[in-house]
């Protein structure tokens, strides 16, 4: 199931309301909003969170550079962890321009070929042919200041993830914690199910990541979407919560034709038309 781009705690301030809520349909609407704008970006992963993958991509003319020696991707990187041409390890490789996030370019930083630098040195000639392939692992995702995405908000206490499918731990403070929020401890990605006193409990291992064992004392980390998606969940999910089984809002025109509330408010989507062109 999908991460929710707003929080269960972002959701229920937005539905204004003293009545009590049912926190898992709303953090489902969450979800369910989240996959409509991923929709839209026609991404296969959770586009505003980081996720780690290997993708291999076709090298075609129309995405080299040969001038500054620069590779075009399809999608958006946020780290780069390893380059490999059909079959070969390429570590003189970089992120261009260098330290910035994300990127769609990588650039070839050394060559042994006459042409400096040449992506096409690692395409294989001889019979039968092989069209140049780039498998590029890396954490792909989208935050325009990546360097800051990652928030503090707690620290791991005595009792440690002490096995690699241990699901509750406690923190030295949930004050910044909600169901829904994807959490780092190390370079493991979590989901937060539920917080209770000091008490966690999470889905392990998300996005890409692996399960692992982690000592106390080890900061938590949060991570913070995009102000103006995670506001366009935030109003979407409560819109949608309020509204469920109001299906006998209608208009009736003059040629009999009944239009049912839109179901997706136009203000996302002037939102995700923002990060279009990003």
């Amino acid at each position: 199931m999908s991460l929710s781009y707003a929080s269960l705690a972002d959701i229920k301030e937005e539905l204004k309301t003293n009545q009590t809520v049912d926190d898992a349909i709303v953090i489902n609407y969450g979800r369910r909003a989240s996959q409509r704008i991923d929709r839209l970006f026609q991404s296969d992963v959770p586009f505003f969170f980081p996720f780690i993958k290997t993708r291999a991509i076709r090298v075609a003319p129309d995405s080299v550079n040969s001038d500054d020696g620069t590779l075009s991707i399809p999608y958006n990187m946020l780290e780069f962890t390893s380059l490999n041409l059909n079959d070969t390890a390429v570590t003189t490789v970089e992120i261009y321009p260098p330290y910035t996030s994300p990127t769609r370019l990588l650039r070839l930083t050394s060559s042994d070929a006459w042409c400096y630098p040449n992506w096409y040195s690692y395409q294989a000639c001889a019979y039968p042919y092989k069209p140049l392939q780039a498998v590029i692992a890396g954490v792909w995702g989208f935050h325009r200041d990546y360097a800051n995405a990652w928030l503090n908000v707690t620290t791991l206490t005595t009792t440690f993830i002490a096995t690699t499918i241990q699901t509750t731990f406690t923190v030295a403070s949930i004050a910044d914690l909600s169901p829904g929020q994807m959490i780092k401890v190390e370079s493991e990605y979590m989901e937060v199910v539920s917080v209770s006193v000091l008490t966690v409990t999470v889905k392990r291992g998300i996005n890409g990541s692996i399960a692992a064992i982690h000592n106390s004392a080890l900061p938590l980390y949060v991570w913070q979407v995009e102000e103006p998606i995670r506001r366009a969940v935030q109003r979407q999910a409560a819109f949608m919560y309020a509204r469920r089984g109001a299906y006998e809002s209608a208009i009736v025109s003059d040629m009999g034709l009944i239009q049912f509330p839109a179901d997706l408010l136009s203000e996302v989507y002037g939102v995700v038309a923002g990060y279009a062109y990003s």
